[in-house]
């Protein structure tokens, strides 16, 4: 029987290529990865690596540096057996059985939505609430949450991302105490399986939001932490797709271009304020009310206020709340809205070099740039 690199040559050879080149291509993994009396897998390694060493055969002729190519056989399988590949707890949903795959959908704090089909008789077992759901795109996981409850009679399934957990997990240390420190509330959380799926790679906050423990409304979530820890560095928190919380800033540049086909977007001035008032709670139980302005805001658009409630947060100084307040004014309250959105289809959406886009790679926080038809006549 022909190993994967003695297909690979003949295919190589028949085309044409030298055969030395087949020197810079490592093949790994081994047969069997899927159910099936046909080598498929094998077919399917050979065909990559074939393609990605003319690619570096072409990119080297045009005056790069050599390329080596490495194709693992379960990356290959997991290439050609499915654009969009989809796991339940790190399972192929496939092996439940037949799906199809509905709309997906990305936020500021990453993952949103997900939707897909099963056979009505298969949902009912096979698929449970808050279960680890993963969206595949070839090799690259671009989605990731929780399942809802599977609708039994129709065989509808959706699933949530991994952010909306921080909403429902109480923020606590290793002790099981309340904690206003995000860092250890992740962690605690993470450790003991309230947090499936997420990983903190790098620190988010040391520093405790409040100087009390307890909070007016009951105990704070992880997801009210890490708002006011945003909040209030002007940046985002998020959870991508391979289970990472992070804070990040906002990029200025854009990633993509929208073409005028895609339509237009129109401006209202919806929560834009100049000035924005917080009400926060005082470490002696009183209650005090600051504001801070964007005066470049006002002298470019005019004064408007808008008030924020930040008791829930607990004990809380004036230098915190002006911070967390001004750090709300820059990421947006200090602007005018959108008042639309609108849909572009992948013609429609193009990477800065012009080419359309791999919608999959499409995520919101990205920046797109209209480009806008002028009538010269």
């Amino acid at each position: 029987m022909q190993t994967v690199r003695d297909i690979l040559t003949d295919l190589w050879t028949q085309a044409g290529g030298e055969p030395a080149m087949l020197e810079a291509v490592r093949l790994t993994g081994e047969e069997p990865v899927l159910p099936s009396s046909f080598r498929v897998v094998a077919a399917a390694q050979a065909a990559v690596a074939a393609a990605g060493l003319a690619a570096a055969h072409l990119w080297r002729l045009r005056g790069g540096l050599p390329q080596s190519v490495t194709v693992d056989m379960r990356h290959a399988a997991i290439e050609c057996r499915s654009e969009r590949y989809l796991t339940v707890d790190d399972k192929p949903v496939s092996e439940l059985g037949s799906w199809a795959l509905g709309e997906w959908s990305t936020i500021l704090q990453g993952p949103e939505a997900l939707a897909w089909r099963m056979r009505p008789t298969r949902p009912d077992s096979a698929i449970r609430p808050n279960q680890l759901i993963r969206l595949y795109d070839g090799g690259t996981c671009v989605w990731s949450g929780y399942a809802n409850r599977p609708n039994r009679g129709s065989g509808e399934m959706s699933a949530r991302g991994l952010h909306v957990k921080a909403y429902e997990t109480a923020a606590l240390d290793g002790s099981g105490n309340i904690t206003q420190n995000l860092d250890v509330a992740i962690d605690a959380a993470i450790a003991r399986g309230a947090l499936p799926g997420w990983i903190r790679q790098a620190s988010l906050s040391t520093t405790a939001v409040s100087t009390d423990v307890a909070t007016i409304d009951g105990d704070t979530t992880i997801g009210q932490l890490a708002d006011a820890v945003a909040d209030e560095q002007s940046k985002w928190w998020r959870v991508t797709a391979n289970g990472v919380v992070q804070l990040y800033s906002r990029p200025t540049s854009p990633t993509w271009l929208l073409t005028p086909q895609a339509g237009t977007l129109d401006i209202v001035d919806g929560d834009y304020a100049s000035r924005l008032y917080g009400r926060r709670r005082g470490s002696t139980g009183n209650f005090a009310t600051e504001h801070v302005d964007d005066l470049d805001a006002e002298a470019a658009t005019g004064y408007a206020e808008a008030t924020t409630d930040l008791t829930a947060l607990g004990y809380i100084t004036q230098a915190k709340a002006e911070a967390i307040l001004t750090g709300m004014l820059a990421k947006g309250r200090a602007r005018f809205q959108f008042a639309n959105g609108v849909e572009a289809s992948r013609w429609q959406i193009l990477t800065i070099g012009s080419v359309p886009a791999h919608l999959p790679a499409v995520n919101a926080g990205t920046v797109a740039r209209f480009l806008v038809q002028h009538d010269d006549t």
